[in-house]
């Protein structure tokens, strides 16, 4: 027993003179002289120069220290500007023993003052891609024998990094276009590699500022590719975003269960913080040109399952507004939000100001009064449906359904709407400050009618009305069916009861070259005084009308 403990010692102290001896000769070493050699090895990797200008400093230990001040990294030949990178310190700690299971673990991680030009050329070429350099033709397909799978790299686990003063840039060779992603602050860090991963982010995004803070799954769960927790809360454009659950896959994006909710106090600075991003007003140049005026408060969540190739939406929310004044609100659920399919959505609107609402968005409405608007969207990809459709406008309403295809040549669209009441006078009173106030004014006016509006979509329309007022003057049991196809509009039959009498007609409209008008109308049993009287005030006392008109026209 003694010999063995005597054996075991000297053992001891063998070990611990070799490993004396080899930090000895590591304490002692130049790391300097090793730059050229990583140099060279990016280069044969990359094509591309790496440059080392700061000293390579080591600091051994179990968990290793290297430092290295001021690398720069070389830009493809057709680039912008002569590096693609530049970074002025990067430190890192690895620990050794895991060295030896074939894991990479790095302790610590900081980088600071990075500068990193992404960008791409007129002809589509990126300066993210690569030259084979260094290999030969023979080779470039077929690794080496032993050479390890994909599938077999060991990604490395970082426990605290620390990133600061980053700036991406983001140019696009086809219209010259630059954006700008700033990171004042980027920190990662975990108790041990079981715990779960801080996270806390602040940036701008073109001058934008954003924050994120919030926690991901442990280091083990994202190396060995688990299921990852996420909950995390980001701040950008006067919105807040709140994202809880999972991904099963973060590799490749896959086995997303996550709840993603964004609220915002007032719509209406939510876009003004849009118009001030230059890379988002480029790409949406309608935002010039809307001022939204204060709606309310915006809420936006929903349930997303799948991947972002294929992502379902349930529990979905959205609102804007405040009720009783101007809202929108839909909720329900979508089967695929990519390839908008599935949808199962309620949908309500309603506002006490049309009119301004309209021109915001550059549209001019008469003074209209409150409207308020709901029903059912379902279907999607080529076909949608808006069932139990109902329409309040002041005293008007309409109900039905309609039905929109898009797998035709033009859009169709199917409607079957009905009313109790529908009063068309509002927007008839619309007073046209331009309209010159002297001079005889035409029976028909020398505007031109869009005919070639025709062609655009086809439709199907039946619409029933018990009391419509156009005006002053009033109908009842109104049947209107109409059909377009092909540029050729027929309203056949029109049927109505007016003045205690009836009215019945027809009308085809052919767009050509040129265009066909055809309008019949017969009234019958018209009481005559009660139509002058709505028209022009008493001008006939007694009497029944019967007339009849037709109306042929081309050009």
């Amino acid at each position: 027993m003694r010999l063995f403990v005597r054996l075991v010692a000297v053992l001891g102290l063998i070990v611990a003179a070799v490993l004396a001896a080899a930090v000895a000769i590591l304490m002692s070493t130049d790391y300097n002289e090793i730059r050229a050699v990583l140099e060279n090895k990016v280069q044969d990797a990359t094509g591309r120069q790496l440059t080392i200008e700061g000293d390579l400093q080591f600091a051994w230990s179990l968990t290793p220290a290297l430092a290295v001040d001021r690398v720069t990294f070389a830009n493809a030949a057709w680039g912008s500007r002569p590096d693609m990178a530049s970074v002025e310190r990067l430190e890192a700690e690895v620990e050794l023993l895991p060295l030896l299971g074939g894991d990479v673990r790095i302790s610590r991680f900081v980088l600071s003052g990075l500068d990193l030009l992404l960008e791409t050329d007129g002809a589509g070429r990126s300066n993210w891609h690569f030259d084979e350099a260094g290999l030969p033709d023979g080779d470039r397909s077929k690794p080496e024998r032993g050479a390890a799978r994909r599938g077999d790299i060991h990604l490395p686990v970082v426990a605290d990094v620390r990133v600061r003063d980053v700036l991406v840039s983001l140019r696009d060779g086809g219209d010259g276009t630059v954006t700008r992603l700033n990171l004042e602050a980027l920190d990662l860090g975990a108790d041990d590699t079981a715990s779960p991963l801080r996270v806390n982010l602040r940036g701008a995004y073109d001058g934008a500022p954003f924050s994120a803070v919030g926690e991901l799954g442990s280091l083990d769960q994202l190396r060995d590719g688990e299921t990852l927790p996420v909950s995390l809360r980001a701040q950008a454009l006067g919105a807040s975003l709140s994202v809880d659950g999972r991904v099963a896959d973060l590799r490749r994006g896959e086995g997303l269960d996550l709840r993603a909710d964004l609220q915002a106090g007032e719509l209406a600075l939510v876009i003004e913080a849009l118009k001030s991003v230059p890379s988002i007003h480029e790409r949406l140049p309608m935002l010039s040109d809307l001022t939204l005026p204060p709606l309310g408060p915006l809420r936006l969540g929903a349930q997303m399952r799948g991947s972002p190739a294929s992502l379902s939406l349930s529990a979905f929310e959205f609102s804007v507004g405040r009720p009783g004044r101007t809202r929108l609100s839909v909720g329900g659920a979508v089967g695929n939000a990519v390839a908008m399919s599935g949808l199962d959505l309620t949908v309500s609107a309603e506002s006490d100001d049309v009119s301004g609402l309209a021109s915001a968005f550059g549209a001019d409405l008469p003074a209209l009064p409150a409207v308020r608007v709901a029903g059912q969207v379902t279907g999607g990809g080529d076909a949608f449906a808006a069932e139990g459709l109902d329409v309040r406008l002041g005293d008007s309403d309409l109900t039905g359904r309609v039905h929109v295809r898009l797998d035709g040549a033009r859009p169709l669209i199917d409607a079957r709407l009905m009313s109790r009441r529908l009063d068309l006078s509002p927007f008839l009173d619309v007073d046209d400050p331009d309209k010159a106030s002297s001079g005889p004014e035409r029976l028909f006016p020398d505007d031109p009618v869009p005919f070639d509006a025709l062609a655009a979509i086809d439709a199907d329309l039946s619409l029933r009305v018990e009391d419509l007022v156009v005006g002053a003057l009033p109908f009842q049991g109104v049947t209107i069916e109409a059909q377009l196809r092909d540029g050729r509009l027929t309203v056949k039959p029109v049927q109505a009861g007016a003045f205690d009498g009836t009215v019945q007609g027809d009308a085809v409209v052919t767009r050509g070259t040129p265009p066909t008008v055809s309008v019949s109308l017969r009234a019958s049993g018209v009481d005559a005084a009660q139509l002058m009287t709505a028209v022009a005030g008493d001008v006939v006392s007694t009497g029944l009308l019967d007339a009849s008109l037709d109306v042929r026209g081309r050009g």
